[in-house]
């Protein structure tokens, strides 16, 4: 005799259960008495939102990796994304590593403005920051921590206000 699995049946009930207390009507209020009269609420005018401004803004955004790779089609995907959400008010135009400048040069490039965002990797800036680049990630770097442990540190320990600290001269800001 074959044994049934018992969570699938756990699973529809539990899903049975949810649907049927969030279509459960909601509990009405208690009633007041009769003779108790209630004030009418006042009703607050609420301002017409401003009009969104007509305004396009262009941005390069320069990435690390050549046209083809993964993760460029994927930028490439998001900044088709944000100009549709946007309304084609936000368009930004990728470009892959080397098109506006070499692609250890993106740091400066940022910071003298002739690239607006920029894909970036800790090892790049190495030369010219020194041996606190080492904590910035682990790509490039000698005995790096895996991606986990990088992303626990950048989300959870801290790392990311340390490592906005350590670009912030260079105009950069930073989102890990």
């Amino acid at each position: 005799m074959r044994r049934r699995p018992l969570y699938p049946f756990l699973a529809l009930l539990l899903v049975l259960g949810l649907v049927l207390a969030a279509c459960a009507p909601e509990e009405a209020a208690p009633p007041t008495g009769e003779d108790e009269q209630q004030p009418a609420e006042e009703e607050e005018e609420e301002a017409a939102p401003a009009a969104p401004s007509d305004e396009v803004f262009k941005l390069a955004w320069q990435d690390i990796s050549p046209p083809g790779a993964a993760i460029y089609m994927i930028l490439e995907e998001c900044t088709d994304r944000i100009r549709v959400a946007s309304g084609g008010r936000l368009d930004i135009t990728m470009y892959p590593e080397g098109a506006i400048t070499p692609r250890d040069e993106t740091t400066p490039a940022v910071q003298a403005g002739g690239v607006d965002i920029a894909t970036n990797a800790a090892s790049m800036d190495l030369n010219r920051m020194g041996p606190v680049m080492y904590l910035m990630g682990g790509s490039g770097t000698p005995a790096g921590p895996p991606t986990a442990d990088i992303l626990a540190w950048i989300n959870q320990g801290g790392g990311l206000d340390i490592m906005r600290d350590v670009y912030d001269d260079w105009g950069l800001v930073l989102g890990g």
